[in-house]
């Protein structure tokens, strides 16, 4: 079944507002088990992850609004947080107004702290600010859980907007028109496009 824009819209809104997971229709599936039927016991431990291939990643989209920019000061780091993060790359799109051009243009790089508000990029290169956000210990816990994989974060987000059109500095609904038809929605679906081109 391939997503519709409503369909997308639905699961970036999702994410933007509370971090949940996109919804998937599940008409075919078989009845579950009875509700008194017994939990299959757990594994005491984990199958062992085999190596992945070269330039296969597990790709996490982190899109929202101000929380999701980040307005922590990386001289407030501990030490443990200031390095970089092995195994784990970032792509932050640039952040545009509605109705602006370039949005989502941006550069993959190791995760370090910098990737809060006021990050800049024009596609060839990357200024990081004094700032981080929710992105540096998610792709570090990520990371941590499981030593064998490569983490790809692409991450869009601009501060004061909105979910619904007429509100805040921008919107993301996917249905905009007039002179602000290209909006966040655009934005975050151009960056998750410039992400897999390079």
């Amino acid at each position: 079944m391939k997503p519709t824009r409503n369909s997308i819209y639905a699961a970036l809104s999702c994410m933007a507002l509370a971090g949940c997971a996109a919804p998937s229709p599940t008409p075919d599936l078989p009845p579950g088990p009875p509700p008194d039927a017994r939990p299959a016991p757990v594994p005491k431990s984990t199958p062992a992850r085999a190596v992945p291939a070269r330039n296969v990643y597990d790709l996490y989209f982190l899109g929202g609004q101000s929380n999701m920019d980040g307005y922590g000061f990386v001289e407030q780091l501990p030490a443990g947080l200031s390095g970089k993060v092995a195994r784990v790359r970032i792509f932050t799109g640039l952040a545009r107004l509605d109705g602006e051009d370039f949005g989502g243009i941006g550069l993959w790089q190791p995760l370090t702290p910098g990737h809060g508000t006021g990050v800049r990029n024009d596609g060839q290169t990357v200024t990081l600010s004094n700032r981080f956000g929710p992105e540096l210990t998610f792709g570090r816990r990520l990371a941590e859980l499981d030593p064998a994989a490569r983490i790809a974060l692409v991450k869009y987000s601009l501060g004061g907007s909105a979910l619904a059109m007429n509100v805040g500095y921008g919107n993301w609904h996917p249905d905009t028109t007039g002179p602000f038809a290209v909006n966040q929605y655009d934005h975050a679906l151009a960056t998750l496009a410039n992400a897999r081109k390079q």
